[in-house]
Parts: C-alpha cells; sequence; structure tokens
C-alpha cells in the first residue's frame, strides 16, 4: 500500500530560501496560506469558476480546519459547503470500482482510511484499523465497508455540529 505522509514545520528564515530538493514540497509564508484559504472558500462557495480553480487552486479544506486549530492562519467562519452545483452527488459502491488499478485501488483506500482517521471518533478508527491490519477483506468488501463507514460519520459529525 502506498501512503501519504505529512509534516508541518514552521521556521524562520533570515535570508531568501533556497528551493526544496524533493518535488512536491511546497513552502508558504502564514500570508500565502492565509491566502489560498480564503480562495478555498471562494471557490467552495462558488465565487470562483472551476477552471480559474484548476489553474490556481487554493488549498484542501480538511488543511484549512487543520492550520486554524493550531492558530497557524487567521480564524475565520467554518468552510463552506460546495454550492455552486444543485445537483446531488451520486453514491458510489464498489461497482464504480472494478476498472480501477490496484495502485489507485490502493491509493482510494489509504484516503478513505485516512479520512475516516482524522474525522471521526475512536470507535470507528479501531474499526477500521483491525479490517486494515488483518487485510481479511477482499478489496471490494472493504471500498464497501468504507463508504459506509464514511456515510455513517458524515451523519455522526453533522449531528454534532
Amino acid at each position: 500500500m502506498y501512503y501519504h505522509y505529512w509534516y508541518i514545520y514552521l521556521c524562520f528564515v533570515s535570508h531568501e530560501s533556497l528551493p526544496p530538493k524533493r518535488i512536491g514540497w511546497g513552502w508558504y509564508s502564514r500570508q500565502e496560506l492565509d491566502d489560498l484559504a480564503l480562495r478555498t472558500r471562494k471557490y467552495l462557495a462558488g465565487e470562483v469558476p472551476y477552471e480559474e480553480w484548476q489553474s490556481e487552486p487554493g488549498i484542501d479544506p480538511v488543511w484549512i480546519e487543520f492550520l486554524e486549530t493550531f492558530q497557524l492562519i487567521a480564524m475565520t467562519s467554518p468552510v463552506p459547503a460546495r454550492t455552486q452545483s444543485s445537483e446531488v452527488a451520486p453514491t458510489l459502491t464498489s461497482r464504480d470500482f472494478h476498472h480501477l488499478s490496484p495502485v489507485i485501488m490502493q491509493d482510494f483506500l489509504c484516503e478513505k482510511i485516512e479520512w475516516l482517521r482524522t474525522r471521526t471518533k475512536a470507535r470507528i478508527t479501531a474499526i477500521v484499523d483491525d479490517i486494515y491490519a488483518a487485510d481479511q477483506l477482499h478489496e471490494q468488501e472493504l471500498v464497501e465497508f468504507l463508504l459506509f463507514a464514511e456515510c455513517k460519520a458524515k451523519e455522526h459529525i453533522a449531528c454534532n455540529a
């Protein structure tokens, strides 16, 4: 399985910094993070068109919440839900993933597990960890479970909001 490892560093530089050696690293000042968070909020509120967002994206909403928690960006109102489209997102099932390569499937499963770990209570996390560690479920069944768990987690989060 492939994992995504994230590190947050707070550093102070008194001269022009060198570009990072590793591709994919991004270094942002607090002001740049504030600007990116504002851009994300505007996109989610429907104020930034999709094409413009693709060329100049903000940051993922989960990062806004994280960075606000640790007071690394300015506290603002909660991240709004995307309002541009009135269409309801389709419900996904494992049938939607039959055509995916194993590598893409692994990435999807890792992202779902990570979402559950960061957004839900320990009970769901423990269930996911047990299944993940034992590796007893076929990928299809794991996808079904993760989609179900994500739905239940969102209901739980909505009830506690």
